[in-house]
């Protein structure tokens, strides 16, 4: 009795575990979809020579931006997804959104790659301000 208890506990486990993942998926392909960005134009923001200078000179690994960037919530890994998606042509969405959530749960060192690769466009291991937010 007691180990059909146990067996039929790890598979409803294993279901809702499916579940949730499922649904994760389905919300990073269909909001990115249905999304609409405000376009703010130059005028908007005020151009103030030394926040642009910091800005600039604030730098980032890929390393630590592809796990707390990216990674560590859902709005970074839905950025992830739509750089991704961007990027890589001929895929389902599916496999894009199950991949990102791949990597960003392993973390291993192909997110740095891909990352790397998405994000760092003069190739040298860091992120500016403006390669962070290239995508945006």
């Amino acid at each position: 009795m007691a180990v059909n208890s146990v067996l039929l506990l790890l598979d409803t486990m294993t279901y809702l575990n499916s579940v949730i993942q499922s649904t994760h998926e389905y919300f990073l392909i269909h909001e990115m979809n249905n999304t609409v960005y405000k376009h703010e134009s130059q005028g908007d923001t005020p151009n103030i020579g030394a926040s642009r200078v910091s800005a600039d000179l604030h730098f980032t690994t890929v390393h630590h931006f592809a796990r707390h960037g990216l990674c560590n919530h859902y709005n970074g890994q839905r950025r992830f997804y739509m750089v991704m998606k961007s990027k890589v042509c001929g895929l389902k969405p599916a496999f894009i959104a199950n991949y990102v959530l791949t990597l960003c749960k392993e973390r291993k060192p192909t997110l740095d790659d891909w990352v790397s690769e998405l994000f760092d466009l003069d190739g040298d291991g860091v992120l500016s301000h403006r390669e962070k937010n290239q995508y945006r």
